[in-house]
């Protein structure tokens, strides 16, 4: 991106790969983790798109700033928060 790109921009989301974690443990397996999404928005109620079946069956929330949403609980990104979810097959 260039920095013309995050003119406006409110809302910024990350998707962390629980597969995609290089190197190795100490027996030499594969390191693997959760999916996460992280989410912060910085301005109003915002609606967002979670990412398809290809990333995650679907998503469940275990972090969520603005004090609306539990755990396990469905919704849109408040105004300022910041929410955290990972992919409910794995947990």
């Amino acid at each position: 991106m260039e920095d013309g790109d995050w003119a406006g921009l409110r809302t910024l989301g990350m998707y962390l790969n629980g597969d995609g974690i290089a190197g190795r443990d100490r027996q030499g397996q594969p390191i693997r983790d959760d999916h996460f999404l992280i989410l912060l928005n910085g301005d109003g109620d915002q609606d967002v798109t979670l990412p398809d079946e290809e990333y995650a069956a679907a998503w469940q929330v275990v972090l969520d700033t603005s004090g609306r949403l539990r755990p396990g609980q469905e919704g849109s990104p408040r105004e300022r928060s910041s929410r955290c979810r990972t992919a409910a097959s794995s947990c």
